[in-house]
């Protein structure tokens, strides 16, 4: 994602992060900015996206099952 983050900004186009909001509906935010960081977990993607100011908060969480029960 983060090299077709760059392809898309040397082009001077635009690309989007599509998602679905907490009742399913379809949405979708420009993507300003696209990290890709190395962690002892994995690696983790950062995208900073634009947003209306009137928009709620919204958390994507991507976990596995296996890490959600590795507490029990």
């Amino acid at each position: 994602l983060v090299e077709r983050c760059h392809r898309a900004w040397r082009k001077q186009e635009p690309i989007y992060l599509h998602y679905r909001t907490p009742i399913g509906m379809e949405e979708r935010a420009p993507i300003m900015a696209a990290r890709s960081l190395e962690t002892g977990d994995g690696q983790v993607l950062l995208l900073w996206v634009r947003r209306q100011h009137d928009e709620t908060e919204i958390e994507i969480d991507i976990d596995d099952d296996e890490d959600e029960n590795s507490d029990v």
